[in-house]
């Protein structure tokens, strides 16, 4: 996994990031950020703060994360999230597909929209822990 697709998937995961001058803040990153996630971002450092700073990247950002929001609410099919996140259709439907394409979501034949890997897990329980 390259230094941008783990930063997605870490951004997706809820850490949030920060660029201070030549440095890289982060927080709520818990066990996400391992030895191994952190030494990736280390070697990559100059792409790093590119994709950071790019102004692209935060709408993108936001996007997903309004998205991630609607997937774990229990919107499950594109059309309830772009109602759900007010986004419009066209809007959500591009995301969706970047998120897709980054691994972020998964998209099933019937259209279902389920968030991958740990954001999987997260968007597949409510707060009790149960499996909904």
């Amino acid at each position: 996994m390259g230094a941008v697709d783990l930063l997605q998937r870490l951004i997706a995961d809820g850490v949030e990031f920060a660029v201070e001058g030549d440095r890289v803040r982060w927080r709520g990153a818990g066990q996400r950020m391992t030895p191994e996630r952190l030494a990736v971002l280390k070697e990559n450092k100059t792409e790093v703060l590119e994709f950071l700073a790019s102004p692209s990247t935060a709408g993108q950002r936001s996007a997903e994360i309004v998205i991630l929001a609607a997937i774990r609410a229990g919107n499950h099919r594109p059309g309830a999230i772009a109602t759900e996140t007010r986004m419009g259709a066209t809007a959500a439907y591009q995301t969706l597909d970047r998120m897709r394409e980054a691994g972020l979501v998964t998209v099933a034949r019937d259209g279902h929209v389920t968030a991958s890997g740990s954001l999987g897990e997260k968007a597949n329980t409510n707060e009790g822990g149960r499996e909904r």
